[in-house]
């Protein structure tokens, strides 16, 4: 059972509308149903959470050499926001997966959407140990407010910078954005230790020792 739940991460942007992979409708019930199953079962948080596992060894082993170190560095952790902070499970599930305007429009709106456990504790974690906060975004600036509201709510409440897109950005990917993001970053003397995302363009680019995917029920 789990096996065929895990499977369902492999589909791409289950999202988008019926009509542009030409599924029949009979079997794009399906897969949301899937989904809804691999949320709920615990598979979801299963998943989750053995990658915070591997992740937190990590932390604490880089955590402790710095702290041994004669040279202390600037060490930082990066993470996305929407379905890596923060969850927008619930939205998506009631509109019945929908990839739509309106959805996200109430996404970033309403500024409500709950941390995600899992990457909140392996967040409590590092700034815990002295270990700084950046938050990489493919929301815009006009969203910036927002979004402050969301990660406070959220629980996320000490972090060193919040970088989104400008609102004229028109790259049909987030990856030079948040590459360059990541660059800057260092530039200002952090050693950026974990890169956590559910997407592959939140993790390209380098200027992370590791990097963390995430796995994401919608794609």
């Amino acid at each position: 059972m789990r096996k065929a739940l895990v499977s369902i991460l492999f589909i791409v942007n289950i999202c988008v509308s019926a009509e542009v992979f030409a599924i029949p409708h009979s079997r794009l019930a399906q897969v949301k149903q899937q989904i809804i199953e691999y949320h709920q079962s615990g598979a979801y948080e299963y998943d989750l959470e053995k990658l915070v596992e591997q992740a937190n060894a990590y932390l604490s082993k880089r955590i402790a050499e710095n702290n041994s170190s004669k040279h202390h560095k600037k060490l930082a952790v990066v993470f996305d926001v929407d379905d890596t902070a923060l969850s927008n499970y619930q939205y998506f599930k009631t509109s019945d997966f929908s990839d739509n305007s309106n959805v996200w429009n109430k996404v970033l709106n309403n500024a409500d959407s709950p941390p995600l456990i899992p990457i909140k504790n392996i967040y409590q974690y590092a700034v815990g140990h002295g270990v700084k906060i950046f938050f990489i975004t493919g929301r815009r600036e006009a969203y910036r407010k927002q979004t402050e509201i969301n990660l406070l709510s959220a629980g996320y409440t000490v972090y060193e910078g919040l970088y989104l897109q400008s609102n004229n950005y028109n790259n049909l990917s987030a990856a030079p954005f948040k590459t360059k993001a990541r660059m800057n970053i260092t530039k200002k003397g952090y050693e950026i230790i974990a890169n956590f995302g559910d997407h592959y363009s939140d993790l390209r680019g380098g200027y992370a020792e590791r990097i963390y995917k995430l796995p994401n029920y919608i794609y």
